[in-house]
Formats: structure tokens, sequence, C-alpha cells
């Protein structure tokens, strides 16, 4: 029975360990990110929002059933991005100023991307995505610096 008890010991001690440890950690999720999808999964909480890796951005990107949004600032999409990405700043995106984009954008699966994937960000960007009927929103994790050390194609036009 000690031994048992141990064991429970260690796994809770661990269990916290790495919560504590991955809310510090620059690329840590956020703990409500990462209990959102449980509950949503019981219909608790309703959201179309799917964290994918770089990797499987990549397959996205390769099978063209995704269109690619970057939410940064003007200034760095010119810069360089993720080939035929559409640039959608997030300013633009919180003011729901969708007036000057095709509408055919909101008709499809999107996955949305800043540079270093703040998660809490592009969560609240999704709620408030003009998306229509049963469509998905990606959110790639690690944002397009997880793209870049991926190696995955980039697009410059500077």
């Amino acid at each position: 029975m000690k031994t048992f008890s141990r064991i429970v010991q260690v796994i809770i001690f661990s269990l916290i360990a790495g919560i504590v440890i991955n809310q510090f950690h620059s690329q840590g999720m956020s703990w409500r990110t990462l209990i959102l999808p449980a509950f949503s999964k019981y219909g608790l909480v309703e959201t179309n929002m799917i964290i994918v890796s770089a990797d499987s951005a990549l397959v996205l990107f390769n099978n063209k059933s995704t269109i690619f949004i970057d939410v940064r600032k003007n200034e760095d999409f010119q810069i360089d991005h993720i080939p035929l990405a559409h640039n959608i700043p997030s300013s633009s995106i919180m003011r729901a100023d969708f007036s000057d984009f095709d509408q055919v954008i909101f008709k499809n699966n999107v996955l949305l991307y800043d540079q270093e994937g703040d998660l809490e960000r592009l969560k609240l960007i999704s709620n408030v995505w003009p998306s229509q009927g049963e469509k998905r929103v990606y959110i790639l994790f690690g944002g397009y610096l997880s793209w870049l050390q991926n190696q995955n194609p980039v697009e410059f036009d500077g």
C-alpha cells in the first residue's frame, strides 16, 4: 500500500510541476486553452478551433484545403510570410472590419497564425472570426516562427 501511495504522489507532483513549468515557458499553453478541448468534446463549450503543429499545417498547406491568414502587422507580412497567405491584421479582426477582404475567405477552413503563436490572442481572434457553417479555424502552435523552424516554404515580398 505504501508503494501505491508513493506512485500516486509522484504522479500528482509531476502533473503539478508540468503545469507550472508550462505556464512560465515562453511557448507554454494557457491552462484554459489546454482544458477547453476537454469541455468542448462533451458539448459544454462549442468551438471549431483546432491547434495544429507546423507539420500538420504543412499538410493543410499542401492539400490546399485551408486558407492561411497571417494576423501580423502589414509591415511584418510584407517582409515574409507563408506562401498564398492572406494578411488580415488582428486589429482589423478584433474590430470586425472585413470590408476590404474577399468574402470567400470566410466560407472556408482557415489557419490563423501570428509571429510566435500567442494562443490566448489567437483563441480570442478565432472566437470573433466570421466563419460560416461547419468550417474549422486552425491555429498554428508556435506561430510563424515554428513554420520557419520546420523549414517550410516561405514567400518574400521585400
